[in-house]
């Protein structure tokens, strides 16, 4: 293994996982990560897909909205989590490629690695989305209930947002799989 490598296995190593799961075999807590990984990815997308339709077909069909309060809870709540997974699974399966072949690479590519784990690792990052994610829930759950008059008020706002976050998890996604994927092994 040459320098490049190990300072590599080393950034990879620094991902925060947001997923507790507590295995006492390694093995183990691969599989349940890797179950979950791919699980939540293609269900958060296609929540986010039935979000965004529900929102635009209220907007521009006038269907009813008011029954769609649990869809928007449960996708946005998916939508937060899912690329993480998806990246702890691939930077694992990336450390065991690259760990017993020698690889030759371009070190700009460790530093945008470590780069865009140090933007997934702040979560401070994403006070923003969390507070808007935060409102929609609330008002969603209040939904469920039937006591938010301001339901109805709320399409064009998920929509936009159920976007922007089906942007942002294929983006996290593709980006990291083209770092991962620019070595030659």
């Amino acid at each position: 293994m040459n320098e490049f490598v190990k300072e590599r296995i080393a950034i990879a190593e620094k991902f925060k996982s947001i997923h507790k799961l507590k295995f006492k075999l390694a093995e183990r807590r691969k599989a349940m990560l890797k179950q979950t990984a791919f699980l939540e990815y293609p269900i958060a997308s296609i929540l986010l897909f039935v979000a965004i339709y529900a929102a635009a077909s209220t907007v521009f069909f006038a269907s009813s909205w008011d029954n769609s309060a649990l869809l928007v809870t449960v996708s946005l709540a998916m939508a937060l989590r899912s690329p993480y997974a998806y990246v702890e699974v691939k930077l694992k399966e990336h450390i065991e490629a690259i760990k017993n072949f020698e690889v030759d690479f371009k070190p700009e590519l460790n530093v945008e690695l470590e780069r865009m784990i140090s933007q997934l690792n702040q979560r401070t990052n994403l006070i923003a989305i969390w507070v808007i994610t935060g409102i929609i829930v609330l008002s969603a759950f209040l939904q469920v209930f039937e006591v938010n008059p301001y339901w109805n008020l709320f399409p064009v706002i998920v929509h936009v947002f159920s976007i922007f976050l089906l942007v942002r998890i294929n983006y996290i996604g593709f980006k990291f799989k083209k770092n991962l994927k620019s070595i030659n092994i």
